[in-house]
């Protein structure tokens, strides 16, 4: 649900893409496949120390496996806004 705009978005710009895409052990929250492109929708709970150690990892996840990866800061629970995309 939390992807409902985005996906609209992205499909309305014929991009090749997949959520919760897997590398390894890692889920990634979107994936931008023709660029290799990797995002991550951050919370407010990224914040932790022990969720910034997991977020490290998947992060030389991404990078060992020859993929870019972006972080955008997002609200909690909320539906996220196809303008986040715009940055990137």
């Amino acid at each position: 649900w939390k992807y409902e705009e985005l996906d609209k978005y992205l499909k309305s710009n014929n991009t090749n893409y997949q959520f919760e895409y897997c590398i390894d052990n890692s889920i990634f929250d979107l994936a931008i496949l023709d660029q290799k492109l990797l995002i991550e929708f951050d919370g407010s709970y990224h914040q932790d120390s022990r969720q910034q150690i997991r977020d490290d990892k998947k992060e030389q996840v991404a990078i060992s496996n020859g993929w870019q990866l972006k972080r955008i800061q997002v609200e909690n629970n909320t539906v996220i806004d196809s303008t986040s995309l715009s940055n990137i």
